[in-house]
């Protein structure tokens, strides 16, 4: 089972609920919100530990911390126990995945003009023909896009990695010879969302959450 908590927002929160936010997480994580020169940025990481920390708490029964939140040789976050969880954050929202049954990975982007030729040679023939014959190309650019990024995060090897390496057939994709099952989450008009597990995604219970 795969738990999916999302989040959107369209004005920044109040000052006094952010200061009341922050308290939540460790210093650390407060220090790298803060860095953030834009707003929209800021709130949107700062959604995500949350969502995080709601999902934890979901899934234990009982309110939980992340200040024993580290992070593996690739810079993936991690906690130790048997939780795996994957945030992603995109203009104007934030989502995060968890399970206890394997690793995860998640990708969300709202959709924005694109210079679309830019990102050829990320994709492979197949794919790069598929976007620029689709009705809607710049939907079907994010659709790819974020069911390759959904595997690279979930395999956690960051930017020794690229969206080329993935290999899509359908609901898998296949990543140096790893098998991974895929599924689009929906998120509204404005936004594709893929998750990513080495296990079938066939449960998924999808919470939003207002902040």
């Amino acid at each position: 089972m795969l738990r999916v908590l999302h989040s959107l927002f369209h004005q920044r929160l109040p000052g006094r609920a952010i200061e009341r936010y922050l308290r939540l997480l460790p210093v650390s994580i407060r220090l790298s919100i803060n860095k953030y020169r834009r707003w929209q940025d800021s709130q949107a990481v700062l959604l995500g530990q949350l969502l995080l920390l709601e999902g934890l708490q979901e899934a234990g029964g009982r309110p939980v911390r992340l200040d024993k939140l580290r992070r593996d040789d690739y810079g993936r976050p991690y906690l130790d126990g048997a939780i795996d969880f994957n945030i992603s954050h995109s203009a104007g929202g934030a989502v995060c995945v968890l399970t206890a049954q394997g690793r995860v990975g998640i990708d969300l982007e709202r959709f924005k003009p694109t210079d679309l030729p830019d990102f050829q040679a990320w994709f492979t023939r197949k794919e790069w023909t598929a976007v620029t014959a689709a009705n809607e190309p710049l939907r079907e650019f994010y659709r790819l896009w974020t069911a390759k990024e959904s595997v690279l995060k979930a395999d956690g090897r960051g930017l020794s990695l690229s969206p080329l390496d993935v290999a899509l057939n359908g609901e898998t994709a296949t990543l140096d010879g790893r098998r991974w099952f895929i599924r689009e989450i929906k998120m509204g008009d404005d936004y594709l969302c893929h998750v990513a597990a080495n296990i079938p995604c066939s449960e998924i219970i999808l919470s939003e959450k207002v902040f």
